[in-house]
């Protein structure tokens, strides 16, 4: 039960205007303990409210209503807001989300581009056709992208003649999936003969299903490597071909490419200059293939010269018996010229030849080129 002395002291307070907190602090400032402050402020507070509630008869009513008003505003509020606003914009949400979604994933594979690494498989002097491709990570990464409908992708690939070449899968152009090459600046290339193609770049369409046909794979996953490398090999024919359906251009100042009016440069498929024969291909014909292209910007003709070193009986296809002819090429057109080399019966071990091929320009005589291939028996 409350002291009664604290609750005379407590009235006594409030006829003071005192607040509560005034009076608990000056009891406990003065030795009172708490419990006792706190029990005698307890019983004397709730029961002022409780006079002051029961006293208030006249406005309750009023209380009521504004209560009542107030409820029925912030529920009709409530069921407005959520028939007019919220649920139509949840309703265009779910519409708009799966097709925002497909074009953020739209967005998102088109910028995502793999990289692949670098690869040294054209590095050595190994023959393509004896290149195991499936055992490179790098030609595996190209060849899964080509299958996966030709997903965007990079690789820097290393040669022995040409240097880096970076080849990039550039996604799909209709049917067809876009392959890009681009060669490096002139002290990038090794060998002299390659340098014209420095700061130079070719984008071909190539038609994947055609390349899988062509190698007859039951399981081309199995085989994503070689199928990179085959169009890596498809890309070079497809350039060189009179037919070409390659985009070519230069990198960086465009004045370079401007500057060169005429130009000529000659290429070997195989892009080796020497070649070693069995000892028992005596009396055969070995095949040499050059590919002649205008690399000017204007139409130009050509006179070409072919010549054998040491004699040995050559035979030009198309040519019937001449061993000079010319040539006209548009812009980048490329002439294929297969030269037939007769090794004679009687050659020995270590018997070489050279066959030199040389075209000149016929508008422009400071332009030539010269390019040559030789063989030895052994």
């Amino acid at each position: 039960m409350p002291n009664q002395q604290l609750i005379d002291y407590i009235k006594q307070a409030q006829t003071a205007k005192q607040t509560e907190e005034q009076i608990r602090t000056a009891l406990l400032n003065a030795g009172w303990p708490e419990k006792d402050v706190n029990d005698a402020l307890a019983s004397l507070f709730s029961t002022a409210q409780l006079t002051i509630v029961n006293t208030s008869k006249f406005n309750k009513p009023i209380i009521i209503v504004t209560f009542l008003v107030t409820v029925l505003f912030i529920v009709s509020g409530g069921f407005a807001y959520y028939f007019y606003v919220y649920k139509p914009a949840q309703q265009e949400q779910v519409k708009a989300e799966p097709q925002e979604q497909s074009q953020i994933n739209q967005v998102a594979e088109e910028l995502f581009i793999e990289d692949c690494g670098v690869s040294r498989i054209f590095a050595g002097d190994e023959l393509l056709d004896k290149t195991d491709f499936d055992a490179d990570h790098t030609m595996i990464c190209l060849g899964k992208n080509l299958l996966n409908n030709c997903q965007k992708s990079h690789a820097i690939i290393e040669t022995s003649d040409i240097g880096k070449i970076n080849y990039d899968i550039n996604g799909l152009q209709g049917s067809d999936c876009m392959i890009k090459m681009i060669y490096g600046s002139a002290d990038q290339i090794p060998e002299k003969e390659q340098k014209m193609w420095a700061n130079t770049f070719f984008e071909c369409p190539v038609n994947t299903n055609e390349i899988l046909a062509s190698l007859g794979t039951k399981n081309p996953q199995d085989y994503a490597g070689r199928i990179a490398g085959t169009v890596y090999d498809y890309i070079g024919f497809q350039f060189l071909s009179s037919e070409s359906k390659c985009k070519t251009g230069t990198i960086g100042d465009s004045t370079t490419q401007e500057a060169n009016l005429y130009g000529v440069m000659i290429n070997t498929i195989s892009g080796k200059d020497n070649m070693s024969v069995a000892y028992d291909t005596r009396g055969k014909k070995i095949t040499f293939t050059f590919t002649i292209i205008n690399t000017g910007i204007k139409e130009d003709k050509y006179q070409l010269d072919i010549t054998s070193l040491s004699g040995w009986e050559l035979s030009v296809d198309g040519w019937k018996n001449e061993k000079k002819r010319a040539i006209e090429l548009k812009p980048q057109q490329s002439y294929l010229l297969q030269v037939w080399v007769l090794i004679p019966s009687e050659a020995e071990k270590g018997s070489k030849e050279e066959i030199r091929l040389e075209a000149k320009s016929m508008s422009d005589k400071l332009i030539q080129e010269t390019s040559k291939m030789s063989l030895e028996v052994q």
